[in-house]
């Protein structure tokens, strides 16, 4: 957590170093647990384990041919243990789109 205080400190000191550049920092951690709290609202059911493999242990590079997948991973909120499913990314790619850059003059 400390890193990350310093980082968000230091971004008008990054932003002055590249004039022209917007840099916004965002916390995406927020939007994410209103997938996992209101799963429906965004037509997901599973949001307890990934969709490749067990869905709780498997990451990306174990996630193979040989793994099996769930069938429609539009419902799971995770692709694998670890990393958000498409449909989660697109859900936050469309909340930073209509709540957060409005914010900003681009």
């Amino acid at each position: 957590m400390q890193s990350l205080r310093i980082f968000i400190q230091r971004l008008p000191q990054i932003q002055a170093m590249l004039p022209g550049s917007t840099i916004v920092y965002v916390d995406i951690y927020y939007s994410a647990f209103n997938l996992l709290n209101q799963p429906e609202k965004y037509g997901i059911e599973v949001t307890n384990r990934g969709c490749c493999g067990l869905g709780e242990v498997e990451v990306a590079p174990f996630c193979i041919e040989l793994t099996p997948v769930c069938n429609d991973a539009s419902k799971y909120v995770y692709w694998d243990s670890y990393h958000l499913s498409e449909v989660s990314y697109q859900y936050l790619a469309k909340y930073l789109e209509a709540e957060v850059l409005p914010q900003f003059n681009f």
